[in-house]
């Protein structure tokens, strides 16, 4: 497995989808001001007449040791929403993920509806000046600290909590509630991440989270629960499916510079060990990210995250993305801690048009971890990336 985006110009394209409509607020550099799964439910006095959006993101990333630049076309989304009076809203994100297409190659198959559809959902608004919605569908799930589309993320990269360490999307059904200092939310989902049920039996999980001073001290609590298939393990010719829990615990704080956020994932999944058979496996991650914001156009931030994996039940899982998994084909098994330190500058040229900057340095920490990040002259423990960034929004 190769560590750089591998592209040309004309080459793979990538997708994320926007976050579902009110799940953040986007300024002029394009970061979102406060972290929010749920910041509010949308006013349904009048018919909205549908709406057309999405955004272009590409870059040309630089691997120390690796050779020359690459450039890639990294995303590319398209969102389509259409509300009707006081009775429900339609929504449907379209996408094409280089990300997904280098692991469906991968993997030897072929692009699918669960890769290039992301979010697909109607909702029920007729209770929306109570702060009560329902939504049936693909959604976005309540999770974590970093929007995952390049319009309101803080990074050009993405942290591994985000790839492998808590689901990003659930289908089901979500039942939402945000009014003054309260979100919450209750779903019921065919597990992590998964379109189409891969369990016997349904996850069911909720959020709860506090809203003070504007919005801008926040802080929240979540979990997911629920039989989920163990990565290859079949047993009476049938995947084995033992139960994960998932909690997360985040928090945020806002000023008029300074953005400060802090996550923190565990998961526990029984049996599902790739070191020792049939052992419980467990993650554990923390994400803190401080974006300081001198101007509306100019913005800065600094991530550090902290990853462990000891029964590398979440690391050989993930779909690479721009900088992969940091496991390489041959070592699957690989007990891993890994640390990440990001430096990321974000300037915008206009309200559709910004220029990201930044550099990623990937560490494995602990002295019992092998060399797994690729490199020319061989596996090794440190992995460095430098990428100037590109993201075009699309809105009719």
């Amino acid at each position: 497995m190769s560590l750089r985006s591998e592209g040309s110009v004309g080459g793979s394209m990538l997708v994320g989808l926007l976050s579902l409509v009110g799940a953040r607020t986007v300024d002029a550099s394009g970061t979102a001001t406060v972290s929010a799964p749920l910041e509010g439910l949308p006013d349904r006095e009048a018919d909205d007449g549908p709406v057309v959006a999405g955004f272009i993101q590409a870059g040309a990333q630089w691997v120390p040791g690796q050779g020359a630049p690459s450039f890639t076309i990294d995303e590319i989304e398209l969102r389509f929403e259409k509300a009707w009076r006081a009775i429900g809203t339609g929504h449907a994100e379209l996408q094409l993920r280089e990300a997904d297409q280098r692991w469906v190659r991968q993997n030897r198959r072929s692009l699918g509806i669960d890769e290039l559809l992301d979010e697909v959902w109607v909702s029920v608004d007729h209770w929306n000046d109570l702060g009560f919605r329902a939504r049936l569908g693909r959604a976005a799930m309540p999770f974590g600290v970093e929007p995952t589309d390049g319009p309101g993320s803080l990074t050009y990269s993405r942290s591994w909590t985000v790839e492998v360490g808590r689901p990003s999307l659930g289908t089901g059904l979500f039942l939402e509630y945000a009014r003054q200092v309260l979100d919450a939310s209750l779903f019921v989902v065919n597990g992590w991440d998964a379109l189409v049920d891969q369990a016997t039996s349904m996850s069911i999980g909720g959020r709860f989270g506090l809203r003070f001073a504007g919005d801008r001290l926040r802080l929240g609590a979540s979990y997911l629960g629920g039989q989920e298939p163990v990565p290859r393990r079949v047993e009476e010719g049938a995947t084995l499916e033992t139960l994960r829990h998932f909690v997360d615990l985040d928090f945020a704080v806002a000023t008029e510079l300074l953005d400060v956020r802090l996550e923190l994932a565990w998961s526990r999944h029984a049996r599902a060990s790739q070191v020792v058979q049939d052992r419980v496996a467990q993650w554990l991650s923390f994400v803190g990210l401080v974006r300081y914001a001198p101007t509306g156009s100019l913005a800065f931030t600094v991530r550090f995250e902290h990853a462990d994996d000891a029964e590398a039940a979440w690391f050989p899982n993930a779909r690479p993305q721009l900088l992969f998994t940091p496991t390489a084909t041959d070592s699957t098994a690989a007990q891993l801690t890994v640390e990440a330190v990001t430096f990321h500058a974000r300037l915008a040229l206009s309200q559709e048009v910004k220029v990201t900057l930044e550099y990623r340095g990937d560490f494995q920490p602990r002295a019992g971890d092998v060399a797994v990040f690729p490199a020319a002259e061989g596996p090794r423990t440190t992995r460095h990336l430098v990428a100037l960034g590109f993201l075009v929004e699309l809105t009719k």
